[in-house]
């Protein structure tokens, strides 16, 4: 019998940016990409909903002041969806209060310095992962 020999594959994590500002949303983007990441977006909660769901990021970045669907509710159908309610997520806001929610891993306070959202984005998706071919 022969022995099955698997290959590792290189695959970039995919982080998903809900943010509404787009000038901050390609920001984020691009110093994310330069990083090794591969990015998906969108500029409100409903779209970024959709591509939670269609692309089960590796980890999502969050704003909770968004159009048509808001960050928390965001948050609330994400957890009622369970191929994707373990997803982590980083919050960025501007608002004084973040209530605790199941799987916001950290809170970045806008305006907040691009450096320290890397350290955080590395923390909860290494830059690389290798999986079985």
């Amino acid at each position: 019998m022969k022995a099955l020999i698997t290959r590792g594959v290189r695959r970039l994590p995919i982080i998903l940016v809900v943010e509404d500002d787009a000038d901050i949303n390609v920001a984020i983007q691009e110093v994310l990409r330069d990083e090794g990441y591969k990015c998906t977006a969108a500029l409100n909660g409903d779209e970024g909903f959709r591509l939670l769901v269609e692309e089960e990021p590796d980890l999502v970045l969050l704003d909770l002041a968004l159009p048509y669907m808001t960050g928390i509710e965001f948050l609330a159908h994400k957890r009622a969806v369970s191929a994707v309610a373990e997803i982590p997520v980083i919050v960025m806001t501007g608002l004084a209060f973040v209530p605790k929610l199941d799987k916001i891993v950290a809170v970045l306070r806008k305006p907040f310095d691009l450096e320290a959202m890397v350290e955080l984005v590395r923390q909860f998706a290494p830059a690389s992962r290798w999986e079985t071919a």
